[in-house]
């Protein structure tokens, strides 16, 4: 996608998804057979925060607004909705189909992602997992 993960502001966003070729991108997304995405934890140790997307005052926001993961850079809650305050009043990347007929995989393990996972699972952010075993258990186990 030839855009930054997060404009600088909500304007800047919507700037940034009024560009034809964008939308174009977004509609050949919306027509994809299938899915495959990875997913993260909102933490510490999260991705997004690591690799220099968000600010330590932005993970630090999102935690208090109820964040346990993300996918596709969408940040969501434990009961899997996506949370519509904090960085994802900036995110350009393409909206996940929530709960739609289409195959939505996610690639991820570990123990950290758990949490999360069980949330993308429940709000049927995605509908498929690719995991490891100890992961696969550890979602199950209530």
């Amino acid at each position: 996608m030839p855009l930054p993960m997060h404009a600088s502001s909500a304007a800047q966003r919507k700037l940034l998804l009024d560009i034809e070729s964008v939308r174009r991108i977004f509609g050949m997304a919306a027509a994809a057979d299938v899915w495959i995405t990875g997913l993260s934890q909102i933490d510490e140790d999260c991705i997004l925060y690591r690799d220099g997307f968000i600010t330590r005052n932005e993970l630090l926001d999102l935690i208090r607004l109820g964040a346990v993961g993300e996918n596709v850079g969408r940040v969501f809650d434990a009961n899997g909705r996506f949370l519509t305050k904090g960085t994802n009043t900036r995110i350009t990347s393409v909206p996940a189909e929530v709960n739609g007929p289409k195959p939505r995989i996610c690639v991820a393990h570990g123990a950290a992602k758990v949490p999360a996972l069980r949330a993308a699972l429940a709000g049927r952010i995605v509908n498929g997992l690719i995991s490891d075993e100890a992961t696969a258990r550890a979602i199950l186990k209530q």
